[in-house]
């Protein structure tokens, strides 16, 4: 039989076998740990390098977008229309990744396609992306929930014909604020929202201002009032529980309907309808921050 301190002995020979098992184990342990981190850690460092080298060729296109439209801009006008589906082009990279250039190159831009020949290849689908590209330089996204949330895709907001106007409120026997709706959507061309806001316009508040709004065209028929050609209108303005009401006689001229601060999206790929056109053009013959529409119905 084993004596005693034989047992002993063995006894912690086991032992002395089981810890440096552990601690080969937790040596094993903290070698895959530091290789894990050293692995992180290059991949942290060639995403930083990657990201680097994407924030590189982002700027580099941001530079080169603003070249061509600059170059674009100066270009005499007959070339200016050969290359209206360049112009198109680099437009539409601009307001993508929302890349601003200076005034004076808008001006320009703005100049010559008003200047263009209507017929030239891609002039109606070079306008529509260079009034909806212009409306984002001018527009206060501060002052507005309408919200870019992609290339041609918007945060939701109401339709503005979902409900009544602010009324207009009568100020002197010829003289009125306009009715105003704000934070939320017209789309120009839809039949069903063309319907209810003729009612409205041709009710009791026949001059409409869009503040901080989503305003859409997809280049299909506008069937809108836009203005009135001395048109009456009577309006009834209360004074008090026993008082008569005061009734103006007024006759409107100028436009039923203005923008102001609004973003424009304008997207169709064809000429559209002959008053689709005024309505382009007249946009874009006037200050995007303040636009009326003074156009016969």
């Amino acid at each position: 039989m084993l004596e005693i301190k034989e047992l002993e002995f063995l006894e912690m020979a086991k032992i002395d076998v089981i810890e440096e098992r552990l601690n080969n184990h937790i040596k094993f342990a903290w070698c895959a740990v530091a290789a894990i981190f050293g692995a992180l850690c290059f991949m942290g460092g060639e995403l930083y390098r990657i990201n680097g080298r994407l924030g590189a060729i982002d700027g580099l296109k941001e530079k080169v977008t603003k070249i061509e439209l600059q170059t674009q801009a100066s270009l005499p006008q007959s070339s200016f229309e050969k290359a209206l589906p360049d112009i198109r082009s680099a437009v539409a990279d601009a307001r993508k990744d929302r890349i601003n250039v200076s005034s004076a190159v808008v001006e320009e831009l703005t100049s010559k396609l008003l200047a263009s020949n209507s017929a030239a290849p891609d002039f109606w689908p070079t306008l529509s992306e260079f009034v909806s590209y212009r409306s984002t330089l001018s527009y206060d996204a501060a002052a507005t929930p309408v919200r870019p949330i992609g290339q041609y895709s918007f945060a939701r907001v109401p339709d503005c014909i979902d409900s009544l106007p602010q009324p207009m409120k009568i100020t002197s026997t010829s003289g009125f604020t306009k009715g105003f709706y704000e934070n939320c959507r017209l789309v120009l061309d839809s039949e069903e929202q063309n319907k209810k806001l003729n009612a409205i316009l041709s009710g009791n508040t026949p001059a409409i201002m869009f503040q901080n709004c989503l305003i859409e065209y997809h280049g299909g028929d506008i069937k809108l009032i836009l203005a009135w050609n001395k048109q009456p209108f009577t309006f009834m303005v209360p004074q008090g529980d026993k008082s008569p009401p005061h009734v103006y006689h007024l006759n409107l001229t100028g436009p039923a309907i203005d923008f102001q601060n609004c973003l424009f999206n304008f997207t169709f790929q064809t000429a559209p309808p002959s008053n689709g056109q005024l309505l382009t053009t007249a946009l874009l013959s006037q200050d995007p921050a303040s636009a009326s529409l003074p156009i016969a119905r």
